[in-house]
């Protein structure tokens, strides 16, 4: 029989090589009780195992303490057939927009707003930065943090709505989502039928329902960022640990002459951002690799829409 182990604590980093001294080893996280196969418990102190996240079959390391054995009668069954809920926006409003500080649950209404709409990928990464500078991440009211929240999911969001790519702002709550399992039409109502998304809820979102929108993620920056240069949407978003404080989502876009990844061997270490949160950030790519906190994100994640 395969031997199948679960995750104990709440967060395991799985890594390319069986050590904790090189930070930049870590392939991806995974969350308490998620289910890994055994490959080879040669060292007693690191497993090497593979497991299946996203869609992609993944092996890595494991330090073996983080990990208790399960029988494969109490694996659950994945659930098929699932009908894929409409995407869903909250109508707009002619108060939604960069300089207000109202409705920022609605998509932005402006009528000079650009958008990413070309065919070639050439044309469609300059769109992006066109739409980063419409939206002025540094002075627009919408996106300025207070003493009490910060705005990178929304900043997030309208740059994903402005890209014309899918990224919730609100989502249907659990009663609605069993209506639409069952056919039921749904009318969208805040508070009862959809709520809005913060960070952490967006990365939870980005793990269930990303690849039916089109989302595709990834586990090389690499990659990552070449993907953005080509004109897709891209983003990183990670989980905090108390989740009753904010995660954290952020664009990647596109390279300039001017604005360039970090890379190290040819390879990304700091692909090329943007931001709106505690420090909003129109482009930056400083060394922090703030994914990366154990001491603040239980998970992280790198996705672009395909």
């Amino acid at each position: 029989m395969t031997a199948l182990f679960r995750v104990i604590p709440n967060a395991a980093n799985v890594r390319s090589t069986p050590s904790k001294a090189n930070p930049n080893n870590i392939i991806t996280t995974l969350n308490h009780s998620e289910v890994v196969t055994l490959v080879d418990n040669t060292n007693v102190s690191w497993f090497k195992v593979t497991f299946t996240k996203n869609n992609q079959t993944l092996d890595g390391f494991i330090f073996s303490t983080l990990l208790e054995p399960v029988l494969q009668d109490n694996v659950l069954p994945q659930i098929n057939n699932l009908v894929v809920p409409p995407a869903v926006h909250f109508s707009s409003h002619v108060r939604s927009n960069r300089n207000s500080l109202d409705f920022r649950h609605c998509p932005l209404s402006e009528t000079t707003m650009p958008f990413r709409d070309a065919q070639d990928a050439t044309t469609q990464a300059q769109q992006i930065h066109q739409i980063i500078n419409f939206l002025s991440v540094t002075t627009s009211k919408r996106y300025l943090p207070t003493q009490t929240a910060t705005y990178c999911n929304i900043y997030a969001y309208d740059f994903c709505f402005l890209s014309k790519v899918y990224l919730p702002r609100v989502w249907w709550e659990s009663k609605a989502l069993l209506s639409i399992q069952q056919g039921l039409p749904v009318s969208v109502v805040y508070g009862e039928t959809v709520r809005e998304l913060r960070a952490n809820d967006l990365f939870d979102w980005l793990k269930e329902w990303g690849d039916d929108y089109g989302w595709k993620r990834t586990f090389d920056l690499t990659d990552l960022q070449n993907q953005a240069n080509t004109g897709k949407v891209a983003i990183i978003c990670a989980k905090r640990l108390d989740t009753n404080r904010s995660g954290h989502i952020v664009a990647v876009v596109p390279e300039t002459q001017s604005f360039q990844a970090l890379r190290t061997g040819g390879s990304v270490i700091e692909p090329l951002q943007s931001q709106a949160g505690v420090s909003n950030k129109k482009l930056f790519n400083n060394s922090s690799r703030w994914w990366i906190n154990p001491q603040k994100f239980r998970e992280f994640g790198f996705w672009y829409h395909s």
